[in-house]
């Protein structure tokens, strides 16, 4: 479970936020490295959720159970990235585009793959 936050950090959860952008990091080049056998690896960026670690954040919350079902339906749909709420939704239909075009950009160049790197 990544966050919203890994793309634009929440300064209260300063280090929340940057753990969670490590982790966004971590999901796109573990989907690059295996997409070639055929494992999908999806990125979910739910916004606030109604837990007891957002009981004090001033939003409207989404269900842990909706957050679920969301990814459900984009292991069954083969979405990449599930935005399961409307602070995510908004926050990334300002800045999807650009980050997925230079993210495949850099698996169909081939300069970033291991057998590239190893025989440098």
């Amino acid at each position: 479970m990544i966050s919203v936050v890994a793309v634009a950090n929440a300064p209260v959860f300063s280090s929340y936020s940057a753990s969670k952008a490590a982790l966004h990091s971590l999901t796109q080049g573990i989907r690059a490295e295996l997409a070639q056998q055929g494992t999908q690896v999806i990125g979910v960026f739910p916004g606030p959720v109604d837990t007891a670690m957002a009981e004090a954040v001033p939003a409207e919350k989404i269900a842990p159970s909706e957050v679920a079902k969301a990814a459900l339906q984009a292991i069954e749909t083969e979405i990449d990235d599930v935005y399961p709420d409307l602070v995510s939704q908004s926050v990334f239909s300002a800045i999807a585009a650009p980050l997925k075009a230079v993210e495949k950009q850099f698996v169909g160049c081939g300069c970033f793959n291991r057998s590239a790197i190893a025989t440098q």
